[in-house]
């Protein structure tokens, strides 16, 4: 297999009265051998702009793209040696399962004897091996989407590059495909850069996950890590669902410690700011900031009902009006009115809430997250 390196990758598209449209911005990333790699970001973020500039399908405006240590950016797509598998899968209507996924091999003039043992070796990891006499029409969507892994396997590239290949798929078939990729990764131990705005693909499949914003790298670490300790106000709100919630306040000095006391969000006092004492792993980073703005960050499971969280601290209880009940089926997300900002709580499905209700709640302080609001980037 292969590294892959992008060292101040940019590329900058002509608008329609001239102007510069930078879709990629000075991204340097390096991809290493057999891990797959994952580009997660909004529509419009520069994410598949960025694959199409490593399959060769886009040229660099500055910046290179390296493949085992030997830069591509002259050489055609045919000649890097990679497959690219498209969010439409693409398939000839008129060729069977079989012809589709050996019509590159042919192409390339590989022996018929070495088509068929590729393909068929192919078709049975995949479990294609009943479908390949069909043509397109003749098979599902999970299946058409399997035949085209299945023509990228069969070349056997140093490096897969899929870019959204499960958008077009409903929910159940989606989930089916995400395992499927996951363990053809497994079989394969091949080098994968795969583009998504899904984030449970995302987190599922990445060994890390390089989250992009206007063309910008915001982030590239793994999953969890990506998860609990985003870098900036960006990736925290990205990355979860529900999102993670944000709290406008300041940090402040009271009953000989420090805590977070809410404002509004054009930097008013509420009539009942929610209050809470910092955390001690956070208190001593956040002392930079006594008296000034911050934003405190917090995931909604991590926020409890007070009466299962043992005996609540009243420097870490918030009263709370709930708005909105959604039942998920294995848990609840409450939407709550509580201060200025409203907010959302992950709970139990077997705890019964009603709209209206109200609740006493608790945020887990040592979860919480706080970010610089001028800079978005995270304190701590």
């Amino acid at each position: 297999m292969a590294q892959v390196v992008l060292e101040h990758l940019t590329k900058v598209f002509a608008g329609p009265r001239g102007e510069g449209i930078r879709a990629v911005d000075c991204v340097s990333l390096a991809v290493e051998d057999k891990e797959l790699l994952v580009l997660l970001g909004p529509s419009g973020c520069g994410k598949t702009t960025t694959l199409r500039l490593i399959a060769g399908l886009e040229e660099a405006t500055t910046g290179t793209v390296s493949i085992d240590g030997r830069v591509v950016n002259g050489v055609a797509p045919e000649n890097r040696d990679i497959a690219m598998v498209f969010q439409n899968h693409a398939l000839y209507p008129h060729m069977t399962a079989f012809e589709n996924m050996a019509f590159g091999l042919k192409l390339r003039k590989v022996p018929r004897a070495e088509i068929a043992a590729r393909v068929g070796e192919a078709a049975e990891i995949l479990g294609l091996a009943a479908c390949l006499e069909r043509k397109p029409a003749a098979l599902s969507g999970g299946e058409r989407q399997r035949v085209a892994l299945g023509r990228a396997m069969v070349r056997r590239p140093r490096v897969f590059l899929f870019d959204e290949p499960l958008s077009n798929l409903d929910a159940a078939l989606r989930q089916q495909m995400r395992a499927e990729i996951a363990r053809l990764r497994r079989r394969l131990v091949a080098t994968m850069i795969y583009v998504t705005h899904d984030q449970d693909e995302a987190l599922t499949l990445g060994d890390r996950i390089a989250v992009m914003k206007q063309g910008v790298i915001q982030q590239v670490t793994d999953p969890m890590n990506l998860y609990r300790n985003p870098a900036n106000l960006f990736v925290a709100g990205f990355v979860g669902s529900p999102p993670m919630n944000f709290f406008k306040g300041a940090v402040v000095s009271m009953r000989g410690g420090l805590f977070f006391q809410e404002q509004t969000p054009n930097g008013a006092a509420p009539l009942k700011p929610i209050t809470l004492r910092l955390a001690e792993s956070s208190a001593g980073t956040l002392q930079a900031y006594l008296g000034k703005q911050v934003i405190l960050g917090i995931r909604p499971e991590n926020i409890m009902r007070a009466a299962g969280a043992g005996e609540a601290l009243l420097e870490q209880a918030v009263e709370a009006v709930v708005d909105v009940v959604q039942p998920m089926g294995s848990e609840t997300h409450i939407h709550l009115a509580g201060g200025a900002h409203p907010f959302v709580a992950r709970v139990p499905a077997s705890d019964p809430v009603r709209a209206g209700q109200k609740l006493s709640l608790t945020f887990e302080m040592g979860s919480a997250r706080f970010f610089d609001p001028e800079t978005h980037r995270a304190i701590v």
